[in-house]
């Protein structure tokens, strides 16, 4: 509950607050001291009379009336006190996103103003950039506390409530990327960098060299302001329709009512999982674990075609204007900037630099591609001439699923649906974890009965260094299917793992990393254990990979903690991870 704009009851702020913080405390404790000036005197004491006893923070503070915000805040977000501790926040009401946000954006503005506002003569990369960096590491836990919950959260007036939140943090990223001081800022530092006045190294130079960069790409340097206008209302506006495409897509909830007849073929396990209506029709959702098993399985084209389609089409009225316009801004802005493309723009920071070469690339894929594509829709043909009549002239884009794995059955004698059974989620997951462990060298602690987050169905974990038993990072699992949930497989980082400041001795204080796994696996029920193709085998093992990515990142600027990585590089190492579906000792 909220009291005020700054004002939370402690019991939601423990709620809210990730449970597997852990705080080593006196049962005596008396908890009025929690006030903005003994908040961290009073936390140091209690870590220090007892560092080997750990409680959850929410069995602490739920005895407690109230706390400022800023309080819990200032102290929580300044210095990490003890290895188990974050500033993520969950279980917030409406009007706590909404007032969270505005603190967040408030306290973002007003760091960016003092910065912008400097002296050139007086500037220095540690007042700067190095001060924003730091400050936006703190504000990030706070700030995805919020914007996450348009992804995964139950309650659709929190997500909506979330959604105008997340696109007023966008434009308020957008409009201070944008600001004419800092590229000002950036040209001084460049220049006294270059000329060894104020030499800079390591992560520090290539902070300033890219955000000078991508000042330029966003136009700071034009000398015409309202070509320079014109693309800050450009970035402005594209921000906005993003949010918009993501926010309908994640609320898209398509339903068909299909008969028996029309889903023949579909396995019992996946039958039996489906809702029926009054008349006993079955309820066929668009979600992953309903449709890509009916495009598999199900006899029927018509069937096939009918979910196909609705599925390629999701929101197609909403979002086909989004798009549209969102092209010919793109257009609009490459132009303006002087390329002659948007593809021209956005692959000049990537490895392939150009459109030109990366058609060329593609087209040398295609061109070896091609032959054995060819061959496979052949022999798929043949297949669909046999089941559906001899006037079956090729394979539709919803016969593809169906037409290959029937191949694979007859051709290969692979049957993936027999494989299963072998893939039971529980056990593939303990498994997967048993290898990270072991190639890592960490070790997970799940936190039983206590994972405060956004849904019941999440799970957290703990992750220490084997050798050394120091505490690395925090993991989240949320698995499962559920309405207006995100609907693809992904990680999220929640918290990043850096430092927070650049103290005179060298030395930071650490801030611990934070990660989620959001997938749509099939949820168990009473009856029918959760089941995984080797494909969705893979999709843990990538997606997870990410959430290691994350968690094990060392550095010492948030900008590049974890998969802050270039674009190029960052679904490398979940690929190489992934590997270890395919080897026999893993499986």
């Amino acid at each position: 509950t909220t009291t005020s704009a700054t004002m939370f009851s402690l019991g939601a702020v423990a709620t809210a607050v990730v449970s597997g913080l852990r705080l080593a405390t006196h049962a005596s404790l008396d908890l009025s001291t929690f006030r903005k000036e003994s908040v961290k005197r009073t936390f140091d004491a209690i870590v220090a009379s007892e560092k080997n006893r750990r409680v959850s923070l929410h069995g602490m503070l739920k005895k407690a009336k109230s706390l400022h915000l800023e309080d819990f805040h200032d102290w929580l977000g300044v210095v990490d006190p003890t290895p188990y501790s974050n500033g993520l926040r969950y279980n917030l009401s409406v009007e706590a996103v909404r007032s969270l946000s505005e603190e967040l954006m408030a306290r973002y503005k007003q760091v960016y103003d003092e910065v912008g506002s400097m002296d050139l003569k007086r500037v220095t990369f540690q007042t700067t950039f190095l001060r924003l960096s730091a400050m936006e590491a703190r504000l990030e836990p706070l700030m995805t506390s919020v914007t996450m919950i348009k992804d995964v959260s139950p309650c659709k007036k929190l997500r909506d409530a979330a959604s105008v939140a997340a696109e007023k943090m966008s434009k308020l990223g957008v409009q201070m990327a944008m600001r004419k001081d800092l590229y000002l800022i950036s040209e001084k530092l460049m220049a006294m960098h270059n000329s060894k006045a104020a030499e800079l190294r390591g992560e520090d130079l290539r902070l300033l060299e890219r955000t000078f960069r991508e000042q330029k790409r966003k136009g700071l340097h034009l000398e015409d302001p309202a070509k320079a206008g014109r693309v800050k209302e450009i970035q402005l506006r594209m921000a906005e329709l993003s949010t918009q495409y993501m926010r309908n897509l994640g609320e898209d909830n398509t339903t068909f009512t299909l008969t028996l007849e029309e889903l023949k073929g579909l396995p019992e396990a996946n039958l039996n999982r489906l809702k029926k209506d009054a008349s006993g029709a079955y309820i066929m959702t668009l979600s992953y674990p309903d449709y890509f098993p009916a495009m598999e399985h199900v006899e029927v084209a018509a069937t096939r075609k009918k979910l196909a389609t609705a599925f390629k089409s999701r929101c197609k009225e909403q979002n086909t204007p989004l798009i549209e316009e969102m092209i010919q801004l793109r257009h609009e802005q490459a132009t303006i900037l002087g390329y002659p493309t948007h593809g021209d723009y956005i692959l000049e920071v990537n490895m392939a630099k150009s459109p030109k070469i990366a058609k060329e690339f593609l087209q040398k894929v295609a061109s070896r591609m091609k032959p054995l594509a060819e061959k496979e829709l052949a022999e798929m043909l043949v297949l669909k001439k046999e089941l559906e009549g001899k006037e079956a002239e090729k394979i539709e884009d919803w016969d593809y699923r169906f037409y290959s794995r029937l191949r694979e059955e007859k051709e290969f004698k692979i049957d993936k649906n027999a494989l299963k059974p072998y893939f039971p989620l529980d056990v593939v997951e303990k498994g997967m974890l048993e290898i990270y462990q072991e190639i890592l060298g960490l070790t997970f602690k799940e936190s039983k009965g206590d994972a405060l987050a956004w849904h019941d169905d999440v799970r957290l974990f703990t992750v220490e260094d084997t050798a050394t038993g120091d505490f690395v990072g925090t993991f989240y699992l949320d698995l499962f299917p559920r309405p207006g949930k995100y609907g693809h497989a992904c990680c999220m980082g929640l918290q990043p793992g850096c430092g927070l400041s650049d103290n005179k001795d060298g030395s930071y204080p650490v801030q611990h990393p934070a990660s989620a796994m959001i997938a749509n696996f099939t949820k168990p029920t009473a009856t029918e254990p959760s089941n995984l193709t080797h494909d969705e085998v893979v999709t843990f093992f990538h997606e997870f990979g990410h959430v290691m990515h994350q968690i094990c990142s060392r550095g010492k600027l948030m900008d590049f903690a974890g998969t802050r990585v270039e674009r190029d590089f960052v679904e490398a190492p979940s690929q190489m991870l992934e590997n270890w579906c395919w080897e026999k000792e893993a499986l």
